[in-house]
């Protein structure tokens, strides 16, 4: 690649982070019904220039197919995108122009691997999500790897790597073998492997659908989405009995904004090794099998201006009712510190959040955990009864400390306990106001100090945010309609006794 299309490249990176900057741009809701995606209207039609600076798939011999006909047709549209990013070179870019593009292959082996058979730090642009969108066929053999469809590779510096104005579709529900349980095989839109800092990821505007296993591992290096959707991710998976997540991080720093998380199979996002720092603002979260966040390592994880619904009727009717070890798994908590893999003691912070509707325990604890929350609800938590409380410290080394001697939290309808901390766990800190209902009762508190415990004349909790995506049609939301209804200075907050 030329220093000359290097730098044409950033430039235009440039122009687009500042126009994301001013608040144009889209949040995407999708239809839930949809098996395939769609292909773009009429209206879209000669309207689209090839993003400048990115190798065009279509100059590859890259054509649409959105019928998914035969395997033929995939592999030829997997070598186009090959060939695209081989004349990219090292930190290019392809684009994706309008179209659906299903591609694979028949070789025991991942269909692109960035880094090592392919060039580095490959970008990938399009359109529009409803308009540019590489899927993974269903006529791949079930007993290959090739269902994983990127692979950024270890010990190479990726440098800054993008995705923009695209959708990955996974197609999971037709992939023969992964759906009838035959092969171990997983399908992801990304991959990366641990050993050395590999770059930072950036996503902005994409759908990530129906991926079998999951459509982000990250591990090592930093990721930043913003604007994006998850939809059905791991449902296909978690049907099966098995577990998939939306995200999945380690190592690094990870954000997500602006975005929007929709049934997933186990865990909305999960942070499994490492030392770093995950934020989650402005989201909305709904229906997931185990939990909106899991806490397997990492330092601090922050959540502000933030609606999440564990358990839905969709997640009811699609998800079975046991695992293979008898267990329940329909929106079973809302964070849970599980596992101290680093050793370290999180930090687990709250700001302007709503948690509706678990199975069982909504905020678990079962390692050391500071829980540092201010106008955060848990409604409706451990409805199944299962559970012991809304917050729930548990097991020898449980130690939950409550930095929270000047804020509040409200507890309503749990089934149990707003809070209670096992005989053989720690509670220690101090809560200033816990606002409760009839419905809710305290457990043992260990160490931990309510300041104040009252029943509000009237809700003291955020709003739901469901009203607002309720009546949505349209393909895509602006990024500035999220932000003025998700903000906590204005509609999310409700301190007004």
């Amino acid at each position: 690649m030329t220093e000359e299309k290097i730098s044409r490249r950033k430039l235009i990176v440039g122009i687009g982070s500042a126009i994301t900057a001013t608040g144009i741009g889209a949040f995407l809701v999708t239809n839930r019904d949809d098996s395939k995606p769609g292909t773009s209207g009429p209206e879209n039609q000669g309207q689209t220039q090839a993003q400048p600076g990115a190798e065009n798939i279509a100059e590859y011999g890259a054509e649409p197919n959105p019928n998914d006909p035969d395997l033929a047709t995939a592999r030829a549209n997997l070598q186009a995108i090959k060939d695209a990013a081989t004349a990219a070179g090292p930190g290019g870019a392809v684009y994706i122009p309008p179209g659906t593009y299903f591609v694979g292959q028949d070789d025991d082996t991942r269909n692109i691997d960035f880094g090592n058979s392919h060039p580095k730090g490959i970008s990938w642009y399009g359109q529009s999500p409803t308009e540019s969108i590489v899927a993974l066929t269903e006529h791949m053999d079930k007993d290959d790897s090739s269902h994983v469809l990127m692979y950024y590779g270890n010990e190479v510096d990726h440098g800054t790597v993008e995705f923009r104005d695209i959708q990955f579709f996974g197609n999971a529900a037709n992939l023969d073998g992964l759906h009838g349980g035959e092969t171990d095989r997983s399908s992801k839109a990304v991959i990366l492997t641990p050993n050395v800092r590999s770059g930072t990821f950036n996503c902005n505007n994409v759908l990530f659908k129906q991926w079998f296993d999951g459509p982000i591992r990250g591990r090592i290096v930093d990721w930043n989405i913003d604007s994006c959707t998850f939809v059905e991710n791991g449902s296909e998976s978690r049907r099966r009995g098995d577990s998939g997540h939306s995200m999945e991080f380690s190592e690094g720093d990870a954000t997500v904004k602006n975005t929007r998380i929709l049934r997933s199979g186990s865990y909305a996002i999960d942070y499994r090794y490492g030392n770093g720092d995950l934020t989650v603002e402005n989201c909305f979260v709904k229906g997931y099998g185990t939990g909106f966040l899991k806490m397997g390592a990492g330092k601090s994880f922050t959540v502000k201006n933030t609606f999440v619904r564990g358990n839905t009727p969709w997640i009811e009717e699609n998800y079975p009712d046991k695992d293979d070890r008898g267990d329940e798994f329909k929106g079973r908590h809302f964070c849970y510190s599980q596992l101290s893999r680093n050793g370290k003691t999180k930090l687990l912070r709250l700001r302007n959040v709503q948690f509706r509707d678990c199975t069982h325990e909504g905020i678990k604890i079962r390692r050391p955990t500071k829980l540092d929350a201010d106008n955060v609800s848990l409604i409706n938590a451990n409805a199944a009864g299962a559970g012991e409380a809304a917050i729930s410290a548990e097991g020898s080394k449980a130690e939950l400390e409550c930095l929270m001697a000047e804020k509040e939290i409200t507890v309503y309808d749990s089934n149990k306990f707003a809070i209670n901390v096992r005989s053989d766990a720690v509670g220690t800190g101090e809560i200033g106001t816990l606002y409760y209902n009839d419905t809710t009762k305290f457990g043992n508190l260990g160490g931990i100090r309510i300041v104040t415990s009252k029943r509000p004349e009237r809700s003291c909790f955020p709003i739901p945010l469901e009203s607002f995506f309720a009546g949505t049609s349209s393909e895509a939301i602006s990024r500035e309609e999220i932000r003025s209804t998700c903000r906590g200075d204005s509609v999310l907050t409700d301190k007004k006794l």
